[in-house]
């Protein structure tokens, strides 16, 4: 059986910890929780927590998506605060409405809604037991079908 997991806390590395922080907060509207000097420190919005890491040399990106309640709207207030929109609002057909912003070191971040108006799962597998999934428990972010 495999584990339950319950949270996932995604660690985003980042070239100046100071500028990631400002950005965070500033134009993607997260709080900083605590810092441990300069290279480490924790940002939340809700029940969405991020850790930032400071790395020396080259700072490959992650992704992340986070979920919202209305992407139309976190599509207005990020383009307000500068965010750099990489692809635009869009309804897609696994189900989202997202958009994708990049932060000043390369990460991405989906900020996703459900929206299943112009959802098409007919290209998509089912995952299972067999996949390393597990059939039971879970969310499957709003999905039917």
């Amino acid at each position: 059986m495999a584990p339950h997991y319950t949270h996932a806390f995604p660690v985003l590395a980042v070239s100046d910890l100071d500028a990631a922080l400002h950005h965070y907060t500033s134009v993607l509207g997260f709080v900083m929780d605590w810092r441990d000097g300069n290279d480490f420190a924790q940002v939340s919005s809700g029940n969405v927590a991020i850790f930032l890491q400071h790395e020396v040399g080259p700072v490959a990106g992650g992704i992340v998506v986070l979920n919202v309640e209305d992407a139309d709207e976190a599509d207005r207030v990020l383009r307000e605060r500068g965010a750099k929109i990489i692809d635009p609002l869009a309804t897609r057909p696994w189900g989202l409405r997202e958009l994708a912003v990049r932060d000043p070191d390369g990460n991405v971040l989906r900020i996703a809604a459900v929206d299943e108006s112009e959802a098409d799962y007919s290209t998509f597998e089912e995952g299972g037991s067999d996949a390393g999934g597990s059939d039971t428990g879970g969310s499957d972010s709003g999905r039917s079908g």
